[in-house]
């Protein structure tokens, strides 16, 4: 996986603050998105966001499961959780 993006989603574009990457891996560009005000912070990821609604929240298609969750890692580094979806998008393809 190769990181080619870093930003930030915050209220009012959504309801928690996100700390989100943009990874290229085999052709499909994937968002590693970290909740980061949870306790403890988790991760979900899905493919690059479609677009926007008129009122400036993201459209995101399905999330990649991991362990079967939509939401997964709690408490995970980010090396750890990039290491994780890159097995289950090298192993199972990940998508719902």
């Amino acid at each position: 996986m190769k990181e080619i993006d870093r930003y930030r989603i915050d209220p009012p574009n959504s309801i928690n603050r996100h700390s989100c990457r943009l990874y290229e891996f085999s052709g499909r560009r994937i968002v590693l998105d970290r909740t980061c005000d949870a306790s403890p912070r988790f991760f979900s990821s899905f493919q690059e966001i479609v677009g926007f609604k008129s009122g400036g929240q993201p459209i995101f298609p399905p999330r990649i499961l991991v362990g079967g969750k939509e939401y997964w890692g709690d408490g995970f580094s980010w090396k750890r959780a990039e290491t994780t979806i890159a097995e289950v998008l090298q192993t199972e393809g990940g998508l719902i």
